[in-house]
């Protein structure tokens, strides 16, 4: 796992990071750059706090590579309820990361 430094405060950074590491697509993620990269490069973890505009964390996780950060997912975390959601790639909407399993399971390919 890499670390993206932004603007977030240290005591939630921890919370926002040990959460989105805890879903399964994004393990699954990080096993298979850790294992394309022999080892050398993990998932990295870009946060973004809450705005006038977007009351949730955004959290951008991807690859950081040497020309560009590679997003994979896009989370978002509710800062009173803890609930994650996921940005929809399609739609661009943000829904829930069980409706979200459940579209893939319905389009296994995409």
């Amino acid at each position: 796992f890499q670390k993206t430094k932004t603007s977030a405060d240290t005591l939630s950074e921890n919370f926002l990071i040990q959460t989105i590491l805890s879903i399964d697509e994004v393990k699954q993620k990080n096993r298979y750059l850790d294992s394309l990269t022999n080892h050398k490069h993990h998932v990295a973890v870009i946060i973004e706090k809450p705005t006038a505009d977007e009351k949730s964390y955004h959290l951008k996780v991807g690859h950081n590579g040497e020309l560009r950060f590679e997003t994979y997912y896009n989370f978002y975390i509710d800062p009173l309820t803890k609930e994650i959601s996921i940005v929809d790639i399609y739609s661009g909407d943000k829904i829930s990361i069980q409706k979200w399993r459940q579209r893939q399971n319905e389009n296994p390919a995409e």
